[in-house]
């Protein structure tokens, strides 16, 4: 290995200067099939930044630590952060031989995304890696709710499809330590604690597939800094200067709170040392859980109050915080406020009946000081197309069909429609529901997933059903996502 001359590493044969001068070639087609590539810009550096060398070997170190074994995808929007982590990863992938695809979401709320997909696509083809456009449908028609919040989780759902099909071990995305310091601010304007003040963290578990965050110790105009050096344009989205987002109000007020030595690189330190604290936290937690929490066999779990109670409140309000997270399948926990509030009623009151971040809570039969957490029935996504043989429904289960299933078919809710196919089946003897079926809460067996076509029920995975329309040799299992950990060698900062 040897080193050119702007420093990065470079293999015999001349693999560094290879990608670059493709990099180079892409940016730099004139008109034709990559026209797309001028919705592309060239913003000026504003101040001075580690030079691209350096920005390069500190993220390159990071996806080296980070990333499994396997092929790996990167998320591509166009914008500065991600399109440098595209340039360092191909890099990277390219010296050590690793397969990498990438993909960008059109989001559908701007008339210019589709052109600036294609942009990337363009950029990615003369790469030659391959990269999909993957097209949310539906955030624009209905303006109201949290569209950020809606956009971020068709996101993770449509990147978390695409990885299945693909078979990737991970995929990397762009946040920086811009975010990172953003992230705090707002989560301290809310009044979180150690577990929000901690921020992202680089390794998350979220839809069965492992998610990496490489830049976060790196910021953002280093990376365009990079990017001008090489030559290369980025998009700018005009959303990120709208004074209607909570995180462009956070970007302004680090900019007029730095000269009080409030600055982005102390913000992300904090977030990283909370982070180790967390850590510590978290191994409390994990003792309370062993004794005060039980997993059902359909995703929902009972914890023990009266265990709970016993412990410090922040740790107690740590399980119920991770209890409610998994349960829903959500990448994040419930607001510090309001999960507060919940387990203050709970501690006074005992189990209580509530909602929260998706789930459902009330007492749980049979059990003393017992409260259930479960899905919330009205919260579930809506049916999906399983693609390629698996599928992730609800961020919860994971469905692996073997043999030939009719492809019309969708994974969706069991719900009532669902339940009463099953009950059918009992009377006329079709079917005897196994003991844990028949002991679960109707609650928790309305939001496990069925197999459905055309409205009509073909299999109830967990309830040991089949419908006799099934398809000779068609097979279909579920697995609980409820309990996945990261793995070890992700999990120190």
């Amino acid at each position: 290995v040897t080193a050119t001359r702007d420093g990065h590493a470079e293999r015999p044969g001349g693999a560094r200067r290879a990608i670059s001068a493709a990099i180079l070639r892409a940016v730099s087609a004139g008109p034709g099939p990559d026209a797309a590539l001028s919705g592309m810009v060239r913003p000026p550096a504003s101040r001075p930044w580690p030079g691209p060398a350096e920005t390069a070997r500190t993220v390159t170190a990071e996806i080296a630590r980070l990333a499994p074994p396997g092929p790996l995808g990167v998320a591509v929007s166009g914008g500065g952060d991600s399109t440098a982590l595209l340039l360092i990863a191909v890099r990277w992938a390219a010296d050590e031989g690793r397969p990498l695809a990438a993909a960008t979401v059109d989001h559908g709320l701007r008339r210019e995304s589709r052109t600036e997909a294609e942009a990337v696509a363009a950029l990615c083809a003369r790469l030659g890696l391959p990269h999909e456009i993957l097209v949310a449908e539906g955030l624009g028609e209905d303006a109201a709710g949290n569209l950020q919040a809606r956009a971020r989780a068709e996101r993770f759902r449509l990147l978390a499809a695409w990885a299945a099909r693909r078979g990737l071990a991970a995929v990397l995305l762009g946040h920086t330590m811009d975010d990172q310091a953003e992230t705090v601010l707002m989560r301290l304007a809310r009044g979180s604690g150690v577990e929000g003040l901690a921020a992202m963290a680089p390794a998350m578990r979220h839809r069965g597939l492992l998610w990496l965050r490489p830049l976060l110790g790196v910021r953002r105009g280093a990376l365009r800094a990079l990017l001008e050096a090489e030559g290369i344009p980025w998009i700018e989205d005009p959303t990120n200067e709208a004074d209607a987002f909570d995180r462009v109000k956070a970007r302004r007020a680090l900019a007029a709170l730095e000269p009080l030595g409030l600055s982005v690189e102390g913000l992300a330190a904090t977030a990283a040392r909370l982070r180790r604290q967390r850590r510590v936290l978290e191994r409390a937690m994990a003792a309370l859980a062993a004794r005060a929490r039980r997993w059902g066999a359909f995703g929902e779990a009972v914890l023990d109050v009266g265990a709970m109670r016993e412990e410090e409140a922040d740790t107690a309000l740590r399980l119920l915080a991770d209890t409610l997270q998994r349960v829903a399948g959500a990448p994040y926990r419930p607001r510090f406020r309001a999960l507060e509030a919940l387990w203050e009623r709970i501690r006074g009151e005992g189990p209580v009946a509530a909602t929260l971040g998706g789930c459902l809570t009330r007492p749980a039969a049979g059990m003393e000081a017992g409260l259930l957490v479960c899905r919330e029935p009205a919260a579930v996504a809506p049916a999906v197309v399983p693609m390629g043989g698996a599928v992730v429904w609800d961020d919860r289960w994971r469905l692996r069909f073997e043999g030939p299933w009719p492809g019309e078919v969708r994974v969706g809710a069991l719900g009532e429609a669902g339940l009463a196919a099953l009950a059918a089946a009992a009377r006329a003897g079709a079917w005897e529901p196994p003991p844990a079926w028949a002991a679960a809460p109707r609650e928790v067996r309305l939001t496990v997933p069925g197999v459905w076509r055309e409205g009509v029920l073909l299999a109830a995975p967990l309830a040991r059903w089949r419908s006799p329309l099934c398809p000779a040799g068609a097979r279909v299992a579920a697995e609980s996502l409820a309990q996945g950990e990261l793995p070890f060698a992700a999990l120190p900062d």
